[in-house]
This record gives C-alpha cells, structure tokens and sequence, in this order.
C-alpha cells in the first residue's frame, strides 16, 4: 500500500491516504479520490477512454458546423477547446467539443445542449459568453466569445513568488464577484472556479469561463432545469472544491461558488493554496496594514461549514469594501475652521434689527452733557485772563 503526504483537498495526513489499484489515490477523511500525476485533478467525471476509438476526432482545420477549426488551446476531463474562427462573420471565438466518450451517453449529450441553453443566457463583462451551441458528428459543441490572451495561472506563475499585489487581488475579486452575482441570480452554480477557469484581457479586466460542471437549479420562468452532472456525483477541482462538494454534493450552491473563490483569492494573496492547516493570509503580507481586513474577508469565504459563509455575493462585496477601506489606509480630516470673531456692538445692533440699529446710531451722535461743556468753559475763560493781563 502506498500513501501520500496529504490529501490535496482536506489536507489529511499521510495515514488518510491510500493508493488504488489504477494509481489513483483515495482520501478515507474526506472521500475524495485524485490522481497525484496531475497537478489540478478534477473528480467527478468518467474514466477518460480512447476518443481516437470512437469516431470523427476534431483538427486543426477541420470544420465544426460553420467554425473553422485553427489550433487546440485546452484540454480537460470533459472536452477540448479549440480556437476557431466564425466563417461568416470572421470573428474568432472559442469552440468547446465534448470528448466522444461522453458524447456516447445519450442522457449526458441531452444535458450537455440543455445547459448550453442555460448560458447563452448568462450576459455579463465578467463571464465569456456562450454565443452558440450545437452538434456534429454526434458531438456536442459550445461556441464562446475568445477573450484574452492568458489565464490567471499564467499570471500567477508570472508573479514574483507567486503572488499578486493586494490591489491587483482586490480587483479581481469585485470582478469575479459581479460575475458570480449574475449567475447565482440565475441559478447557476459553477463549481469549479479555479485560475484556469479566470481568462485575463488584455486590460486586466478578468472573466469566468468553463461553467462546464455547473449545476442549474430553477429556469427563469420556475420549471427545473437538469444538471450536466449526475446529482449524486463529485466533481471540481480537488485543491479547489469546497467541503460540501465531497460530503453532500447534493447541497451546493450558492455559497459553494465563494469557498472556491476564496481558495483562488487566497492562493492569489499568498502564492500557495489554502491546504490543511493553513496560515492566515495576514502572515504572508508582513507589515501590512490591511492584513486583518484580508483575514476577516478570506477566512469568512473558507469557513468548512457553509453556513457560516457570507450568504451571497452580495454580502461578499460588502467585506471586500472593508478591505478596500483598509488598503486606502486611513482618510485625512481637515481641520476644524477656526471659531468666529466676536460680534462688535455695531454688529451685534445690526443683527438686533433696525430699530435696534438707529438706536445705537443716536448714541453714537449724542451732544455730550453740560458738566462736560462747563468744563470745557471755564478753561477757556481762565486761559483768555491769563492772556489779557
């Protein structure tokens, strides 16, 4: 029996985790079972099989309906994507086949077009749109918009130790949120938000891709939509899934989305993944004042229990405003304007009233009383006898 470290996904320790028979690995804590020879490993989906076995196999220059068919860009446990150009209006997009293994499960395929039409519906800045959905070959396709030239692994694997500047992480996060806003308003479910899945613009400006696993709960008019995956079945992304994806798959939702956003901020963050024990995000930025907001926004995303997560985006972009507050550092307040003069007697009359005023006027104009000009007299008349003598 062989063991590994730890299990990728709830960071049990060697004694947890088991070899199987095809090399595969099974974690006893948490249930999940991954492969060790890949570094993101998906669950959830059938064995992959030989799709050269299996009938018509897409190539560069092949054409897909109307899309011509350039390069291959990805590969993953459910299709390849391919990047291809619209023939009628030469557009470039993206065409997502699904695998002729899978293609063979008549119920999966129905599924399959049934979500496609779920998220020609989904129209934000934050998500690659699905523009078109069909079928050749008895294969199912997905057309999307082919936006950026990068996803967020490159960007984070471009990054000094692995790890993005706090704002550059900040603003991912409102984008990402908005995104995930409008699919949850929507019902939809990603389940497997990772770095792959961020596709990055040439502005910065990040989108969601691949809702491939997504769980659909109520259509907008309220009739049920199927899932593309079976309700009982695990799927995601192991170092990315929440806990619920594994003990209940049959709960997810919503706050599900926000686990696995929070494990991709984090890693962003910090440069590794959130495994087991983890450290808090604070620790890996020093000195940095807003260290405690990023605690309390990261930390309340990983929480294991759903329930004591924030219960919609919505919510979540409110701890992101803290964080952004604290990274803003502390606002300047001028300082008070210095107090009033006090009122001369002038003023205080004027503001007394006119009457009050043309009081103090004639106050001010008074013949001075006759003690004084007796005075005044007298000093005159001595000074003129003195003169006169």
């Amino acid at each position: 029996m062989v063991v590994t470290d730890t299990c990728p996904h709830c960071g049990s320790g060697a004694a947890a985790v088991v070899e199987q028979a095809d090399g595969a690995l099974h974690c006893t804590a948490c249930g999940v079972r991954f492969d060790p020879r890949q570094a993101d490993t998906q669950v959830g989906y059938p064995p992959l099989a030989d799709d050269a076995a299996s009938g018509w196999q897409p190539t560069a220059g092949q054409r897909c309906d109307g899309y011509l068919l350039e390069e291959l860009i990805g590969s993953g446990g459910m299709s390849t994507v391919w990047a291809a150009r619209q023939e009628r209006l030469g557009r470039p997009v993206a065409v997502k086949i699904l695998h002729a293994h899978l293609a063979d499960d008549g119920d999966l395929r129905r599924r399959f077009l049934r979500e496609a039409e779920a998220l020609i519906q989904l129209d934000h800045p934050a998500i690659v749109p699905v523009i078109d959905q069909g079928e050749t070959h008895g294969r199912p396709y997905l057309v999307m918009g082919l936006a950026g030239s990068h996803n967020l692994r490159h960007e984070i694997d471009c990054a000094p130790s692995g790890r993005l500047p706090p704002q550059r992480v900040s603003a991912i996060a409102r984008q990402l949120l908005a995104g995930l806003e409008h699919a949850h308003q929507r019902q939809l479910i990603h389940r497997d938000i990772k770095p792959e899945n961020v596709i990055v613009g040439a502005d910065g400006a990040v989108r969601l891709v691949d809702f491939g696993i997504a769980r659909l709960g109520r259509s907008l008019d309220g009739h049920t939509l199927t899932q593309l995956t079976r309700t009982d079945m695990v799927v995601g992304t192991v170092a990315y899934m929440a806990p619920e994806q594994t003990e209940s798959p049959l709960q997810v939702d919503a706050r599900t989305d926000l686990y696995c956003l929070g494990v991709v901020l984090y890693e962003c963050l910090t440069g590794h993944r959130p495994l087991g024990r983890f450290e808090d995000p604070a620790q890996a930025m020093r000195d940095d004042p807003a260290g405690p907001a990023w605690n309390a926004f990261l930390l309340a995303l990983l929480e294991r229990d759903p329930a004591r997560r924030p219960r919609d985006a919505a919510a979540t972009r409110a701890l992101l405003e803290a964080v952004e507050r604290a990274m803003a550092g502390p606002t300047t307040v001028p300082p008070p304007p210095p107090p009033p003069e006090p009122p001369t007697a002038h003023r205080q009359a004027a503001r007394a009233g006119p009457a009050a005023a043309s009081d103090h006027r004639r106050r001010l104009l008074r013949v001075p009383d006759a003690g004084l000009f007796g005075g005044v007299a007298a000093g005159l008349a001595a000074w003129t006898g003195i003169h006169a003598v």
